[in-house]
């Protein structure tokens, strides 16, 4: 609830009223600094509002005139690292005050990326399978063949349960113990896309040869998000973007019918 209550303002706030308010004097760098997966977003101020600054950051729908929001953080200081920029995608960069009143904003595009490759590991050697699911409010969850669109907006706006995907990862080529910064990114089929998962992980080499990993409820939120701001969940073909310090490892599609 606090989640879709939060959404609800936040589309009021950015995609109703832009217009900025008497307070601090936020000014964003004209770029963002891009290591291992993760951006440091920065500015310049002249105070710090009381609660600090909140930084959020709205994927810029390449096909459309309404994007999808997330919360990237919020601080005390003129900087904020983030994973949920990704490379070859354009987003804008609100930072707003506790009041949710914007300071700022400014568009950035990101670079494009190399494949990942780490010895013999490389985007070949890692495989991804993803099972469609759908859970009850309990968290428990059951294999469904494939999604179906009525289904999947009525669960949506009922709130009592949701549609989720079962990511899995192998790598064979695993020598050793590796750390990734992971993210994970859902696209639908009208452009939308939403960072689901930043963070770093931990691979462990085990006895036979390759770690298995994997998400239980990838796309809660990213189905809640797109449901929630644009008002539906379309049918068609959605993608899976995975990639790993920032390179690109590999893309699942599966079709919501």
């Amino acid at each position: 609830m606090k989640k879709r209550l939060f959404l609800t303002i936040l589309m009021a706030v950015l995609l109703v009223s832009v217009s900025t308010v008497a307070g601090a004097t936020v000014t964003l760098n004209e770029t963002v600094t891009c290591f291992d997966g993760q951006s440091t977003i920065r500015w310049t101020s002249d105070s710090v509002p009381q609660g600090g600054f909140i930084v959020i950051v709205e994927a810029i729908n390449p096909l459309g005139s309404t994007s999808l929001l997330q919360m990237a953080g919020q601080t005390t200081q003129n900087s904020l690292v983030t994973g949920i920029l990704t490379p070859e995608r354009t987003y804008r960069v609100y930072i707003v005050d506790s009041d949710y009143n914007i300071l700022d904003s400014h568009d950035y595009v990101m670079p494009a990326v190399s494949d990942f490759q780490d010895g013999k590991l490389t985007t070949k050697s890692v495989k991804v399978t993803i099972e469609t699911r759908q859970a009850n409010a309990d968290g428990k969850y059951k294999r469904v063949s494939s999604f179906n669109a009525k289904d999947m907006n009525a669960i949506a706006s009922d709130g009592t349960a949701f549609s989720c995907m079962k990511y899995q990862m192998r790598m064979p080529q695993l020598a050793y113990e590796r750390n990734f910064y992971v993210q994970l990114v859902f696209e639908s089929p009208n452009g939308y896309t939403y960072t689901e998962i930043s963070k770093e992980v931990t691979f462990e080499r085990v006895n036979d040869g390759y770690q298995t990993l994997w998400w239980d409820y990838a796309g809660v939120d990213f189905f809640d998000a797109l449901y929630r701001q644009t008002g539906s969940i379309p049918s068609g073909q959605y993608k899976i973007h995975l990639y790993w310090d920032g390179y690109y490892v590999n893309t699942m599609p599966f079709n919501v019918n």
